[in-house]
């Protein structure tokens, strides 16, 4: 590889990248030297992410039926990865009201607070948070447990949605603070997961006779 890189530079070298520069007054052309860089001396491939669902339905008042997402990337790497999300879906979400439709869990039992945060364009709360893959490790899981009320309604969903953090180098290390470039991709045929919520509370019927 080093005997083909040094031949080609000398080519193109030799032929020269000319342009115009301002010398003494007048314009001139020159000559700049090229160097080469070989891809294998470079990393450019980023990890890519993606979420499934080995859960898809959650019940109301059943202890231990909840949903569960699973976020995983592609490369196995001695680093931990964070990845963030969103949430979406007919189902209401709040970390700290009674009223929400479900709570979200790490592996560990820990609750997972959400950001929440206006949108101006769609004229709804946004709730953002994130989950670190391990070291060492190809996924996370986060555990969707509903809330059990005593509000009938029908089915619901919570549709967890992949997004780009912050910042990084691109292959995942989590380096190149300040850089543009995300420490991951997301994979476009799971970008997102679906959870349907099953209420337990039974629909009741009442018929009143009226004589006239």
């Amino acid at each position: 590889m080093s005997e083909q890189k040094t031949w080609l530079e000398n080519i193109l070298n030799n032929i020269g990248i000319r342009y115009k520069s301002w010398r003494k007054g007048q314009w001139k052309p020159d000559k700049r030297r090229l160097h080469l860089e070989p891809l294998e001396e470079r990393q450019l491939l980023s990890m890519t992410v993606g979420v499934s669902v080995p859960g898809t339905f959650a019940k109301e008042g059943v202890p231990g039926n909840f949903g569960q997402y699973r976020i995983s990337r592609d490369t196995v790497d001695s680093t931990p990865l964070t990845v963030s999300f969103q949430m979406e879906g007919t189902a209401s979400y709040d970390s700290y009201s009674s009223y929400s439709r479900y709570q979200l869990y790490n592996t560990s039992g820990s609750q997972i607070y959400l950001s929440q945060n206006y949108d101006y364009t769609t004229y709804q709360y946004v709730y953002t948070g994130s989950v670190t893959i391990p070291a060492n490790q190809t996924y996370v899981d986060i555990e969707l447990r509903p809330v059990n009320d005593a509000i009938r309604q029908p089915d619901e969903t919570a549709i967890l949605k992949l997004t780009q953090s912050g910042s990084g180098c691109g292959c995942g290390c989590g380096c190149g603070s300040g850089s543009s470039v995300p420490p991951y991709e997301i994979n476009v045929s799971a970008a997102s997961a679906t959870v349907t919520i099953q209420d337990n509370d039974n629909w009741t019927v009442s018929v009143v006779y009226i004589k006239r």
